[in-house]
């Protein structure tokens, strides 16, 4: 059974936590997944507790944390069976540094591919870099960082995918993934300089329609390569200048 954009609604699964869905309105974490203009699609698969340190415990799994009872979102991860992999943890009552996700999983060789067990091989597929920014696209996976193409190698390769990064121009690890991409074939998403927001969610926030826009910049061949050389110059003309490329 499926949902809008074709998610498919989750299935019985290891996670002992409340859903957002489930939560009442007004709570802490409900209100963060709002904020953040999260579909409704997506609240079923986020879960919270305020019991860190027990729910790892539960698990067999560890990680030294200062406290327990803090405030987290938690975005699991699953493989095609919808066995646990691993779980991604963000602090709802923090902001800065301190809000950043910690990220478990349950061995050292265990895969980072968040959405693989709701993806359908069939339709195009979208590969991303957050978790949160996956669930505004359809049919869409995240690497849970900016090595895209490791999905693409071990797990993508031979389906059809657009690989989208965050859009950062200045991150030379973005700059080196993308163009890697772009010189092995791959179909890629080079954002416009009209664009400023950083990654999908704050597009979303924005106002941005994020398919229309997706679709006329996604690229490959050689198309792919000269508006990398365009993006890149623009891009490095600015760092320059100290102005935007837009």
């Amino acid at each position: 059974e499926t949902t809008m954009f074709g998610f498919k609604r989750p299935r019985s699964s290891p996670m002992s936590l409340p859903s957002i869905a489930s939560l009442p309105a007004d709570h802490l974490a409900v209100d963060y997944c709002r904020r953040r203009q999260l579909p409704d699609a997506a609240l079923s698969h986020l879960y919270f507790t305020d019991e860190w340190t027990s729910w790892l415990t539960e698990l067999g799994w560890s990680y030294a944390m200062p406290e327990d009872r803090a405030p987290r979102l938690i975005l699991p991860w699953f493989d095609r069976d919808g066995a646990l992999l691993g779980a991604q943890a963000r602090r709802l009552d923090v902001t800065g540094k301190a809000a950043r996700y910690v990220t478990l999983k349950r061995s050292d060789d265990t895969p980072k591919i968040y959405g693989w067990d709701r993806l359908d091989h069939q339709r195009l597929i979208y590969v991303v870099e957050g978790p949160l920014d996956s669930w505004f696209l359809p049919n869409c996976v995240a690497a849970m960082g900016a090595d895209l193409l490791h999905l693409h190698d071990h797990y993508l390769s031979g389906y059809r995918a657009v690989y989208i990064w965050d859009n950062e121009p200045r991150n030379l690890d973005v700059s080196r993934h993308l163009q890697t991409a772009i010189t092995r074939g791959l179909s890629v998403v080079i954002w416009p300089s009209s664009v400023q927001q950083k990654d999908l969610n704050d597009m979303a926030q924005a106002g941005v329609d994020l398919l229309p826009l997706i679709a006329a910049h996604t690229y490959h061949g050689l198309r792919a390569n000269l508006e990398f050389l365009r993006w890149k110059k623009l891009n490095d003309l600015s760092s320059i200048t100290g102005k935007s490329s837009s």
